[in-house]
C-alpha cells in the first residue's frame, strides 16, 4: 500500500522500483491518515510504467464524479474503490 508513511513522496520512486523488480506488480493507494490516494498512483505510474495500479478506499460522497473518476485516464492500467461510510458521516 502506497504511500508509505515513513518515507517522503519525493523519495518513493527507487522504493517502488525495487519492490517492482522484485516481483510485485500492483501498486494499491488509499485514503487514509491523512494522505491523498491519488497523487502516490500518479506518481507510481511514471516512476514504474508496467505497475497496475488501484485505490483501495477513496470517498467518493466527498468529490464530483468529474474529479473522482477523470483521475483515471490510466489505459486500463486502474481500478477504483470507494468509501461507502462515507456517505453516511456525510448525512449526520
Amino acid at each position: 500500500m502506497i504511500p508509505y508513511m515513513d518515507t517522503p513522496l519525493a523519495e518513493h520512486a527507487d522504493k517502488l522500483r525495487e519492490v517492482a523488480d522484485a516481483g510485485y506488480t500492483d501498486f494499491w493507494s488509499a485514503e487514509a491518515g491523512g494522505a491523498d490516494a491519488f497523487t502516490p498512483l500518479a506518481l507510481a505510474s511514471q516512476w514504474v510504467p508496467s505497475a497496475q495500479l488501484g485505490t483501495a478506499i477513496v470517498p467518493a460522497y466527498t468529490r464530483g464524479p468529474g474529479s473522482m473518476y477523470c483521475s483515471y485516464p490510466s489505459g486500463g492500467r486502474a481500478g477504483a474503490g470507494d468509501g461507502q461510510r462515507a456517505r453516511r458521516k456525510l448525512e449526520r
